[in-house]
């Protein structure tokens, strides 16, 4: 293991710990936010994949998925709302 894969686990579990409030909250970020950072979210992962970091990989993995649920969120909230 090579330290830069350590410092990203570190920083990706730190933003998606930062995320739960997020998720808990009335009005989440609009759904374009949610669906454009996912995406990004998950090319990082396959880049830090294919240089075999994969304590990165995970921490953006699960990152990417908690947009993606904050995006499911979103979605239904305003679903719900506009019929």
């Amino acid at each position: 293991m090579i330290w830069q894969d350590l410092v990203f686990m570190i920083g990706n579990f730190s933003l998606g710990a930062a995320m739960i409030p997020a998720i808990w909250k009335r009005q989440p970020p609009p759904l374009i936010t949610c669906i454009m950072t996912a995406f990004w979210l998950v090319m990082f992962a396959g880049a830090f994949a294919s240089l075999n970091l994969w304590l990165s990989t995970l921490g953006v993995g699960i990152t990417a998925v908690m947009w993606s649920i904050l995006g499911g969120i979103t979605f239904w909230k305003e679903r719900r709302t506009h019929g």
